[in-house]
């Protein structure tokens, strides 16, 4: 009905980390989104001590949108959420290029 829709991906194995996967799984998923699902918005989230999640994120076209503030407990300290988004066209523009 909104055309809207929210995603998350996790890679748990440290191994894994830093290869350019989640890059990779964050671009598979938009194209799905816009070109299959034919939706217009897609929201996400990621922890701020998240760096790689952050700039994946960044890298595909996301725009961030809001902080929750400490919004997440972890080991007795507090960390942020960052929200973010991107829209049809923001994506569309990116695969131009």
């Amino acid at each position: 009905m909104h055309q809207i829709a929210s995603l998350g991906i996790a890679i748990g194995d440290p191994a894994y980390w830093g290869k350019g996967y989640g890059t990779d799984g964050l671009k598979l998923l938009l194209g799905y989104a816009f070109r299959e699902l034919n939706l217009y918005r897609v929201g996400s989230s990621t922890i701020s001590y998240d760096i790689r999640s952050i700039k994946a994120h960044e890298k595909v076209g996301f725009r961030q949108e809001g902080i929750q503030r400490s919004f997440i407990q972890r080991e007795g300290r507090r960390f942020d959420l960052i929200i973010f988004g991107i829209l049809r066209p923001e994506w569309e523009a990116l695969q131009t290029r």
